[in-house]
């Protein structure tokens, strides 16, 4: 599975709906509607919100949003806009 910057804008832009807005400083990424460093965990609780408005065509790729936050987050990666992923190994 690859996180490509495109995901990465489309998870933006999902949280843009919750009212978060995300901005990046340097390698932080920060919630600018509450002024707080964004994290994983955030993302992840306000996905899972936007869930029960998301129309149902549009759930596998929340689903999947949430699923490669859940991942980031158990392999230690907390700052996933500020990573570089060239490196990393693609295991299947």
């Amino acid at each position: 599975m690859e996180f490509s910057s495109q995901m990465a804008c489309h998870v933006a832009s999902l949280l843009a709906m919750t009212g978060i807005s995300l901005a990046m400083t340097g390698n932080v990424c920060y919630n600018i509607s509450q002024e707080e460093i964004m994290t994983n965990e955030k993302a992840i609780k306000a996905l899972r919100q936007i869930k029960t408005y998301c129309a149902a065509t549009q759930l596998e790729e929340l689903d999947y949003a949430i699923e490669v936050l859940e991942k980031l987050e158990k392999d230690g990666v907390k700052e996933p806009l500020a990573t570089d992923f060239k490196n990393v190994e693609n295991k299947k």
